[in-house]
């Protein structure tokens, strides 16, 4: 099969340790920058959860030399765009600008890196605790269905497990951040030796590299190795538990969770063309039975969560009222086991890959994006280039794989958990 696209990149590292990758594209006359802080809401412990995803906030509160704003105004100025990002196993930042304005958006970055400390001051991190607070308020206590997804990672992972508690943080943890754990966060995890920086587009390689080195070759690092910083407990997640809870929402909502743990890429790569096969489409099994047939379901989602210690593969309906959580759930586990007996059929592979095969070369399609992900499988597999390799072990799928990666992961260890509609809220 020939290459959808081919990735020369070179990879280095600075003295202090910072990782670098230079991905040259001089087909439009645009560069990205992808900065990726190896540190996620994984990284954090019971009584200061959410610091990961404060830190996100913070970095954008001005630096020695760079105002609160302007890290905002000088990018609207010349017609870039930004844009951060906290996961539960990293955070990054990145900007897009036209080629000759690389060098401003290397000194941005390179500022809150090496000069965020001076600037802090406990009114920016209050100010800051007052925004999350509020975004926490709104998006997922007030939201209907908002604490769906932190209650069922609670169900599923154990207190000690990193991936038990929300991105976001818990409130009253929020509300305690003080400047000791903002300056003891920063050092710790916003060194260059915890970092990886990636630059995409057009730009002079030899040039590029002189200019990293001048705008980040001087900032300290702590050196600390922290990839492995993360130990996770044994027997750290839960399975076959029920968790039922009432809500302010108009419709009852059914997820049932499976754990995927110790998979391979491969693996990861079925499970996600099984998504497609189950929703990803007006045509998916359950989509279609479900919601336009037997209209049972305003909505039904199957969704893989790969991450670093342990993916998620979950499925979730949203019920119209004259059905029931447990039907819902025969019919799901009923193509589940279709599938673990005989797989699918050759006009579901079709439709199912070529909406994969779409949704590829859109992700694909600016610079911007191909830099997130190649950033991402570096982060992952420290490989950047896995793309053509993603693509053609997707396009490779057998049937026989799907059925032997259904039955190992899709036991009856399921979590569920359904939401009820508040008694008395709807009348």
């Amino acid at each position: 099969m020939v290459e959808l696209l081919k990735i020369n990149y070179d990879k280095y590292k600075l003295n202090n340790g910072l990782e670098v990758i230079l991905y040259q594209d001089k087909s439009n006359p645009i560069v990205a920058l992808d900065l990726l802080y190896n540190v996620g809401s994984r990284n954090e412990k019971r009584g200061k959860t959410g610091l990961a995803h404060f830190f996100e906030h913070m970095m954008f509160q001005g630096s020695a030399n760079l105002e609160k704003g302007m890290h905002f105004k000088l990018l609207n100025q010349v017609g870039g765009v930004l844009n951060a990002s906290t996961s539960s196993d990293y955070t990054k930042y990145w900007e897009t600008v036209t080629s000759n304005y690389l060098e401003l958006i290397l000194f941005l970055e390179s500022e809150r890196m090496g000069n965020f400390i001076p600037a802090l001051t406990q009114e920016k991190i209050q100010n800051q605790i007052d925004v999350i607070v509020n975004e926490r308020l709104e998006n997922y206590d007030n939201q209907p269905y908002g604490l769906s997804s932190e209650k069922l990672h609670a169900m599923m992972f154990t207190e000690d497990h990193p991936y038990s508690w929300p991105t976001i943080g818990y409130i009253n943890d929020i509300k305690s951040f003080s400047i000791e754990d903002t300056k003891d966060f920063f050092q710790k995890y916003y060194s260059p030796s915890n970092a990886t920086l990636l630059i995409g587009g057009d730009f002079e390689k030899e040039k590029t590299i002189k200019l990293i080195e001048k705008y980040f070759g001087e900032i300290p690092s702590n050196q600390e190795d922290l990839k492995n910083e993360v130990l996770v407990p044994e027997n750290s997640t839960k399975s076959k538990l029920k968790f039922e809870y009432e809500d302010k929402v108009e419709l009852q909502k059914l997820s049932l969770a499976w754990h995927i743990i110790k998979s391979t890429e491969e693996e990861d790569v079925i499970l996600d063309f099984i998504c497609l096969i189950l929703t990803g489409s007006k045509n998916g099994r359950l989509t279609k039975k479900i919601i336009y047939q037997e209209e049972k379901c305003s909505s039904i989602d199957a969704t893989l969560y790969s991450r670093k210690y342990s993916g998620l593969f979950i499925v979730s309906a949203k019920i119209r009222h004259e059905f029931n959580a447990e039907e819902i759930k025969n019919e799901i586990l009923t193509e589940l086991v279709i599938i673990k007996k005989s797989g699918i059929d050759e006009d579901e592979f079709i439709r199912a890959l070529n909406n994969y095969k779409t949704g590829f070369l859109l992700s694909m399609e600016g610079i911007s994006s191909l830099c997130t992900n190649l950033n991402r499988f570096n982060f992952y597999f420290n490989e950047p280039d896995l793309l053509n390799k993603f693509y053609k072990t997707y396009c490779g799928i057998t049937n026989d794989d799907i059925i032997r990666v259904a039955n190992k992961f899709f036991d009856d260890s399921f979590c569920e958990m359904i939401i009820h509609p508040m008694r008395g809220a709807n009348e």
